[in-house]
């Protein structure tokens, strides 16, 4: 990284900054360059002291790795010259694991390295990109995407994106006379396959039929809501591959009360307890747990609510 790039790590003031306040977590985590490589680069291997060196020349193949990168409408780092580098997580909201997939293959041989990088781009990628685009605001005005937590979603609109930036699964079926095959996966959708060698994105696992959505009875999207395993597993002595399709009932849903009452109940306990503990006055303390009685009063009537609501759902 540049020392301009650096210098604006710690500069920047945007709406998109961090406080000013000097803080002990590195900057550099949360800006991150959108950059594809499809034509390798060549790497420069150093030694311990900062001079050129080679590699050991037995090392050879291929390291995959694979990580979030933001989104299309991600702020760019101001003063970065290649207009790349963009801020993932500096809201306070988005998580740095909510983005788009940055597939890296760092190949060795000869005693040299090469880096080639490329984004995960399953269908919803490029709505994603269409709908950003502000010379498309008239036309697919409402359909945008927004970062939601750990997801990026068209609210009640597109749907779900499916970021594949978490994990690999190398497979190869018993009739594949090709090279080992690659997925790569995502807790909140369907893993993909992509070509080892032009790390293009290709298809996904399954059908869209074979595929629940997370809640029932949902609105037909383009893009589901599918909760799967980011680590799924290949067995390659029966060429069967094995994940999960999450999904929750409305009675799993509505079980939420009595949940509630037990987490309600162990809270009190704990919260007594650091009150006791603490170095107020025995009046405060009365007030507060006053205080917090009330609180828990609120939330009974509403346990209570659904508990009824439960009955009626059965």
């Amino acid at each position: 990284m540049s020392e301009l790039q650096q210098e604006q790590l710690e500069t920047q003031t945007s709406d998109n900054s961090p406080p000013t306040s000097q803080s002990q977590f590195p900057q550099t985590i949360v800006a991150v360059s959108r950059e594809e490589f499809e034509e390798p680069i060549h790497l420069t291997v150093r030694d311990g002291t900062g001079l050129e060196t080679k590699l050991s020349h037995d090392l050879h193949g291929h390291f995959f790795l694979v990580g979030p990168t933001g989104s299309v409408k991600s702020t760019l780092v101001e003063g970065d010259d290649s207009g790349n580098v963009v801020w993932v997580a500096k809201d306070g909201w988005t998580p740095l694991y909510n983005g788009d997939g940055m597939i890296y293959r760092f190949s060795f041989a000869d005693g040299g390295a090469t880096l080639k990088t490329r984004l995960v781009k399953p269908p919803c990628y490029y709505a994603d990109q269409a709908t950003a685009d502000e010379q498309n605001r008239d036309r697919f005005e409402g359909l945008a995407f927004q970062n939601l937590g750990i997801t990026r979603t068209s609210l009640n609109k597109l749907g779900l994106r499916n970021q594949l930036n978490t994990a690999f699964l190398p497979f190869k079926l018993p009739n594949d006379n090709s090279c080992d095959r690659l997925l790569v996966t995502w807790d909140v959708g369907r893993p993909y396959e992509i070509d080892p060698e032009t790390l293009e994105t290709l298809t996904p696992v399954g059908k869209n039929q074979d595929w629940s959505d997370l809640l029932p009875k949902q609105p037909p999207q383009p893009f589901k809501q599918v909760m799967s395993s980011a680590h799924p597993v290949f067995d390659p002595h029966t060429g069967e591959l094995f994940t999960v399709n999450v999904g929750k009932s409305t009675w799993t849903m509505l079980a939420l009360s009595r949940s509630l009452t037990e987490r309600v109940a162990e809270n009190a306990a704990s919260l007594k307890s650091a009150i006791a503990d603490s170095a107020f006055s025995q009046s405060i303390q009365g007030n507060l747990i006053k205080l917090y009685g009330l609180f828990l009063w609120l939330i009974q009537i509403i346990v209570g609510i659904l508990g009824r609501i439960e009955k009626i759902s059965i």
